[in-house]
Protein backbone atom coordinates (compact mmCIF):
# COMPACT_ATOMS: atom_id res chain seq x y z
CA UNK A 1 0.00 0.00 0.00
CA UNK A 2 2.88 2.17 0.75
CA UNK A 3 4.56 1.57 -2.24
CA UNK A 4 1.10 2.04 -4.29
CA UNK A 5 0.60 5.75 -2.68
CA UNK A 6 3.91 6.66 -3.24
CA UNK A 7 3.56 6.14 -6.83
CA UNK A 8 0.29 8.02 -6.69
CA UNK A 9 2.00 10.83 -5.28
CA UNK A 10 4.86 10.50 -7.78
CA UNK A 11 2.40 10.15 -11.41
CA UNK A 12 0.29 13.00 -9.61
CA UNK A 13 3.69 15.39 -9.26
CA UNK A 14 4.25 14.80 -13.01
CA UNK A 15 0.96 15.54 -13.88
CA UNK A 16 0.76 18.99 -11.85
CA UNK A 17 4.55 19.60 -13.53
CA UNK A 18 3.77 19.05 -17.41
CA UNK A 19 -0.06 21.04 -16.58
CA UNK A 20 2.00 24.10 -15.37
CA UNK A 21 4.95 23.95 -18.13
CA UNK A 22 1.82 23.77 -20.53
CA UNK A 23 0.51 26.50 -19.45
CA UNK A 24 3.62 28.53 -19.61
CA UNK A 25 3.94 27.67 -23.20
CA UNK A 26 0.41 28.86 -23.39
CA UNK A 27 1.38 32.40 -21.99
CA UNK A 28 1.92 35.03 -24.01
CA UNK A 29 5.64 36.42 -23.16
CA UNK A 30 6.24 40.35 -22.14
CA UNK A 31 7.86 41.73 -25.11
CA UNK A 32 9.85 45.00 -24.61
CA UNK A 33 7.98 47.68 -27.27
CA UNK A 34 10.64 48.51 -30.18
CA UNK A 35 9.93 51.66 -32.31
CA UNK A 36 8.76 50.60 -35.83
CA UNK A 37 8.50 52.61 -39.26
CA UNK A 38 4.59 52.79 -38.26
CA UNK A 39 5.31 54.57 -34.75
CA UNK A 40 8.00 57.12 -35.60
CA UNK A 41 6.73 60.38 -36.32
CA UNK A 42 5.82 62.12 -39.90
CA UNK A 43 6.59 65.44 -38.96
CA UNK A 44 8.72 67.65 -36.86
CA UNK A 45 8.44 71.26 -36.32
CA UNK A 46 11.70 73.14 -34.96
CA UNK A 47 13.72 76.06 -34.02
CA UNK A 48 16.87 76.53 -34.82
CA UNK A 49 18.70 77.89 -31.56
CA UNK A 50 21.72 79.51 -32.69
CA UNK A 51 20.32 81.54 -34.84
CA UNK A 52 18.76 83.32 -32.09
CA UNK A 53 22.02 84.76 -31.13
CA UNK A 54 22.23 87.05 -34.11
CA UNK A 55 18.76 87.99 -34.13
CA UNK A 56 17.62 85.96 -36.71
CA UNK A 57 14.28 83.59 -36.07
CA UNK A 58 14.68 80.61 -37.95
CA UNK A 59 11.93 77.44 -38.17
CA UNK A 60 11.68 74.52 -39.74
CA UNK A 61 9.06 72.30 -41.14
CA UNK A 62 10.14 68.42 -42.01
CA UNK A 63 7.87 65.66 -43.88
CA UNK A 64 8.50 62.16 -43.89
CA UNK A 65 8.34 60.91 -47.03
CA UNK A 66 9.50 57.19 -46.44
CA UNK A 67 11.66 55.32 -44.31
CA UNK A 68 14.79 56.71 -45.49
CA UNK A 69 13.70 60.48 -47.15
CA UNK A 70 12.10 63.50 -46.16
CA UNK A 71 11.68 67.47 -47.26
CA UNK A 72 12.01 69.99 -45.17
CA UNK A 73 11.13 73.93 -45.58
CA UNK A 74 12.68 76.53 -43.50
CA UNK A 75 11.87 79.97 -42.61
CA UNK A 76 13.47 82.76 -41.01
CA UNK A 77 13.22 86.10 -40.39
CA UNK A 78 15.99 88.74 -39.35
CA UNK A 79 16.30 91.94 -37.92
CA UNK A 80 19.82 93.22 -36.88
CA UNK A 81 22.09 95.74 -36.54
CA UNK A 82 26.10 95.04 -37.36
CA UNK A 83 27.57 98.02 -35.78
CA UNK A 84 30.16 95.95 -34.60
CA UNK A 85 31.40 95.53 -38.07
CA UNK A 86 29.57 98.35 -40.06
CA UNK A 87 26.81 101.01 -39.43
CA UNK A 88 24.19 98.87 -41.07
CA UNK A 89 20.87 97.49 -40.49
CA UNK A 90 19.52 93.95 -41.83
CA UNK A 91 15.59 93.62 -42.12
CA UNK A 92 14.40 90.83 -43.99
CA UNK A 93 13.50 87.16 -44.69
CA UNK A 94 14.72 83.53 -45.87
CA UNK A 95 12.92 80.50 -47.47
CA UNK A 96 15.18 77.11 -47.43
CA UNK A 97 13.41 74.43 -49.01
CA UNK A 98 16.15 71.34 -48.68
CA UNK A 99 15.54 67.31 -49.57
CA UNK A 100 17.09 64.98 -46.72
CA UNK A 101 18.69 61.69 -47.35
CA UNK A 102 19.02 59.56 -44.07
CA UNK A 103 21.89 57.19 -44.28
CA UNK A 104 21.45 55.22 -41.01
CA UNK A 105 19.82 51.86 -40.27
CA UNK A 106 17.21 53.19 -38.53
CA UNK A 107 13.91 55.16 -40.04
CA UNK A 108 13.72 58.78 -41.13
CA UNK A 109 12.89 61.42 -39.33
CA UNK A 110 16.45 59.91 -37.07
CA UNK A 111 19.83 59.32 -37.69
CA UNK A 112 22.47 60.85 -39.78
CA UNK A 113 21.75 62.38 -42.98
CA UNK A 114 23.17 64.17 -46.38
CA UNK A 115 20.43 66.97 -47.95
CA UNK A 116 21.20 69.22 -50.76
CA UNK A 117 19.06 72.91 -50.28
CA UNK A 118 18.31 75.64 -52.20
CA UNK A 119 18.03 78.86 -50.15
CA UNK A 120 16.58 82.87 -51.21
CA UNK A 121 17.21 85.40 -49.05
CA UNK A 122 15.86 89.04 -49.34
CA UNK A 123 17.13 91.87 -46.85
CA UNK A 124 16.30 95.57 -46.69
CA UNK A 125 19.46 97.43 -45.82
CA UNK A 126 20.14 101.06 -44.26
CA UNK A 127 23.65 102.27 -43.45
CA UNK A 128 26.20 104.89 -44.13
CA UNK A 129 28.41 106.04 -46.58
CA UNK A 130 31.35 107.65 -46.64
CA UNK A 131 31.79 110.51 -49.26
CA UNK A 132 34.17 113.35 -49.15
CA UNK A 133 34.45 113.39 -45.54
CA UNK A 134 30.60 113.27 -44.97
CA UNK A 135 28.32 110.63 -44.45
CA UNK A 136 25.65 109.81 -46.35
CA UNK A 137 22.56 107.63 -45.71
CA UNK A 138 21.90 104.69 -47.77
CA UNK A 139 19.23 101.99 -48.10
CA UNK A 140 18.61 99.49 -50.88
CA UNK A 141 17.57 95.80 -51.10
CA UNK A 142 19.60 92.80 -51.49
CA UNK A 143 18.27 89.21 -53.28
CA UNK A 144 20.82 86.41 -52.21
CA UNK A 145 20.53 83.10 -53.92
CA UNK A 146 22.15 79.94 -52.69
CA UNK A 147 22.69 76.33 -53.31
CA UNK A 148 24.52 73.52 -51.05
CA UNK A 149 24.67 70.12 -49.14
CA UNK A 150 24.74 69.70 -45.69
CA UNK A 151 25.74 66.91 -43.08
CA UNK A 152 23.76 66.22 -39.91
CA UNK A 153 22.38 64.11 -37.62
CA UNK A 154 18.38 64.36 -36.01
CA UNK A 155 17.66 62.91 -32.85
CA UNK A 156 14.05 62.10 -31.75
CA UNK A 157 14.44 61.77 -27.46
CA UNK A 158 11.34 59.89 -26.44
CA UNK A 159 8.45 59.99 -28.84
CA UNK A 160 8.10 64.22 -29.32
CA UNK A 161 11.06 65.90 -29.17
CA UNK A 162 13.87 66.45 -31.87
CA UNK A 163 17.41 67.55 -31.75
CA UNK A 164 18.81 68.19 -34.55
CA UNK A 165 22.30 69.29 -35.94
CA UNK A 166 23.74 70.19 -39.32
CA UNK A 167 26.61 72.15 -41.09
CA UNK A 168 27.43 72.12 -44.89
CA UNK A 169 28.80 74.34 -47.27
CA UNK A 170 27.45 76.76 -50.22
CA UNK A 171 27.65 78.73 -53.53
CA UNK A 172 25.81 82.07 -53.13
CA UNK A 173 25.07 84.74 -55.94
CA UNK A 174 23.50 88.18 -54.92
CA UNK A 175 22.32 91.19 -56.69
CA UNK A 176 21.51 94.92 -55.25
CA UNK A 177 19.35 97.75 -55.63
CA UNK A 178 20.46 100.95 -54.31
CA UNK A 179 16.90 103.26 -53.59
CA UNK A 180 19.17 106.37 -52.61
CA UNK A 181 20.26 108.41 -55.23
CA UNK A 182 23.78 109.27 -56.91
CA UNK A 183 24.91 106.09 -54.36
CA UNK A 184 26.50 102.98 -56.67
CA UNK A 185 26.36 99.33 -55.76
CA UNK A 186 30.16 99.48 -54.75
CA UNK A 187 29.58 102.24 -53.24
CA UNK A 188 26.52 100.57 -50.75
CA UNK A 189 28.07 99.50 -47.40
CA UNK A 190 27.28 95.67 -47.48
CA UNK A 191 30.62 94.23 -48.67
CA UNK A 192 30.26 90.35 -50.26
CA UNK A 193 33.15 89.18 -47.30
CA UNK A 194 33.11 85.35 -48.48
CA UNK A 195 32.10 86.13 -52.08
CA UNK A 196 30.46 83.29 -53.50
CA UNK A 197 31.01 80.84 -50.56
CA UNK A 198 29.27 80.59 -47.65
CA UNK A 199 28.65 77.93 -44.46
CA UNK A 200 25.01 77.11 -42.93
CA UNK A 201 25.20 75.36 -39.79
CA UNK A 202 22.81 75.37 -37.02
CA UNK A 203 21.06 73.17 -34.26
CA UNK A 204 17.54 72.66 -33.73
CA UNK A 205 15.37 71.72 -31.04
CA UNK A 206 11.75 70.56 -32.01
CA UNK A 207 8.55 68.43 -31.31
CA UNK A 208 8.15 65.53 -33.63
CA UNK A 209 4.73 63.76 -34.01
Amino acid sequence: MKINYLVLCILGMLMLSVSTVEAQQRKPASRTRVLDIDDMPKNVIKLNILSLAVGTVSGFYERVINEQMSFQLGASYTNISSDWILDVRYKGYTITPEFRYYLSSTEAPRGFYAAPFVRYRRSDVTGNITRDGREIPANGKISAYGAGLMVGGQWIIGRHFSLDAFVGPSLNARSIKVNTPDVTEKEFPVPNILGVFGLRAGITVGVAF
